[in-house]
C-alpha cells in the first residue's frame, strides 16, 4: 500500500481488500453531496485498474491531516484523459481541504509522472464550491465542466 507525503496531507492509497478502507468507502458513499457528485469507490477502482492494465499511473488515496481523515484523492482515467477526483468528508469542509488537495496532488503527478503533460477536473456547474477550489488551486475552465492544469 504506496503512502505520499504532500505539502499538507499523507496519502494513503485505497485497498479494497482492507477492511479499515472498506469502512473508510461507506462514510464517504453514506454522505448525499459524495453520491451526487462521484463515483462508488468500487467504479474508481475498476478505472484504476483499467489504466494500470494500460500502463499508466492512477490511483485512488485517503487524504489524512495529523493522522485524521479528511478526504479522498485519486487520478483515473476517463476516456484515456487524466482526471482527478476529489471528496472531503463532510465534517471537514469549509477549511479549503479540496483546494490544497487539487493544487498538491496535481502538482505531485505532473512532476513525477511525465506522460501526463495535464490533468483534468470534471465539476458538474453546480458544484459551485468545488469549481472555486479548482481554479484556486491554478485549474482552468475550459468548458461547462472541464478544468484544466498543465
Amino acid at each position: 500500500m504506496e503512502r505520499i507525503k504532500l505539502k499538507t496531507f499523507e496519502l494513503e492509497e485505497y485497498d479494497s481488500s482492507n477492511i479499515d478502507h472498506q469502512k473508510f468507502a461507506t462514510y464517504f458513499e453514506s454522505d448525499e453531496e459524495y453520491t451526487e457528485y462521484m463515483e462508488p469507490f468500487w467504479s474508481l477502482e475498476n478505472s484504476v485498474n483499467y489504466a494500470k492494465r494500460n500502463g499508466k499511473y492512477s490511483a485512488v488515496y485517503y487524504a489524512y491531516l495529523d493522522g485524521i481523515l479528511v478526504g479522498m484523492v485519486g487520478l483515473i482515467s476517463i476516456l484515456d484523459m487524466p482526471e482527478v477526483v476529489i471528496s472531503i468528508l463532510k465534517e471537514h469542509r469549509g477549511n479549503h481541504y479540496s483546494r490544497y488537495l487539487y493544487q498538491e496532488y496535481a502538482e505531485y503527478v505532473l512532476k513525477f509522472y511525465k506522460e501526463y503533460k495535464a490533468i483534468y477536473a470534471s465539476i458538474q456547474p453546480e458544484n459551485i464550491h468545488s469549481s472555486k477550489n479548482a481554479l484556486a488551486a491554478g485549474f482552468k475552465q475550459i468548458d461547462e465542466y472541464k478544468y484544466i492544469k498543465r
